[in-house]
């Protein structure tokens, strides 16, 4: 497979050194130890280590009554009071405290390594690391696979470079997910509706098993009724993936769908099961 790779390489091409990986934050774009634009996504809170934006310090630190927790809570103009003043107060804390800075972290030579970018869509980046040795079915701990991970993102131009690898599109990981499992394991709303299907129709033309299921007994089919995935629902059903198969509850696809509120997709599973 590697030797795939080197021919498939262009001689002009520069790929990446790994040391040039993550040097800077992908959210607010700052260098390695400056400081995050405050409340960036990748910012760490240094009260409980967990996300800034998403932790629940805030009204417990400032010590906030009831309306100015609901205030926070809604979170509508931090250019108006009261809001502006909690969270200029809430800055002034975080100074004190000290704020947690941007570190960059090494790109592992491993499984995670290249499971990783996959997830991501830095195909430069996992193409060095093949290059570095890194096998393209690498699997972590619970034998989860590059494809999978892109997959699972979205990250169709990947998604198709592994395909043409050489990524097996049978592999299975401790859950019994394959990588069409797992390319609609995620809501539609979540990445471009018709990139979601995009990758289905890619590892369908390279062998997807459209029936396979995983440990509960879930089809893709069942997978993407249940996400509300529309196009891969109607790819899926046009490709002769069958609507009455349950799962281990004796659940259908359409079932799944009414489920979750997906009206639309449950008519269309509909007529394929009367």
């Amino acid at each position: 497979m590697l030797s795939w790779f080197k021919r498939s390489t262009k001689p002009e091409e520069k790929l990446p050194e790994l040391s040039e990986w993550n040097r800077e934050c992908d959210d607010c774009q700052v260098e390695d130890g400056d400081l995050h634009e405050l409340f960036c996504t990748r910012e760490r809170c240094p009260f409980c280590g967990g996300q800034l934006i998403s932790c629940n310090c805030l009204p417990e630190v400032l010590h906030l009554n009831e309306t100015e927790r609901r205030v926070v809570d809604e979170y509508v103009d931090d250019e108006v009071e009261p809001l502006k003043s909690i969270m200029a107060r809430w800055k002034s804390t975080l100074g004190e405290k000290g704020r947690v800075p941007f570190r960059s972290t090494p790109l592992t030579v491993d499984a995670d390594g290249v499971i990783l970018t996959a997830a991501r869509g830095e195909l430069f980046f996992l193409r060095r690391l093949l290059v570095e040795g890194v096998p393209v079915d690498a699997t972590n701990e619970v034998n989860y696979t590059p494809l999978m991970a892109a997959a699972r993102s979205s990250q169709i131009e990947v998604v198709r470079f592994l395909l043409e690898a050489g990524a097996d599109v049978h592999r299975r990981d401790q859950y019994g997910h394959t990588p069409l499992h797992c390319a609609v394991g995620s809501p539609a709303s979540r990445f471009n509706d018709e990139t979601q299907q995009s990758c289905v129709q890619e590892l369908v033309e390279y062998g997807a098993e459209l029936e396979a299921k995983d440990e509960s007994g879930s089809t893709p089919l069942m997978g993407a009724a249940w996400f509300g995935c529309l196009r891969a629902v109607q790819y899926l059903l046009d490709k002769g993936a069958s609507a009455k198969i349950v799962d281990s509850k004796g659940r259908t696809a359409e079932s799944l769908a009414w489920e979750r509120g997906h009206a639309e997709i449950a008519e269309i599973l509909a007529g394929r099961t009367s």
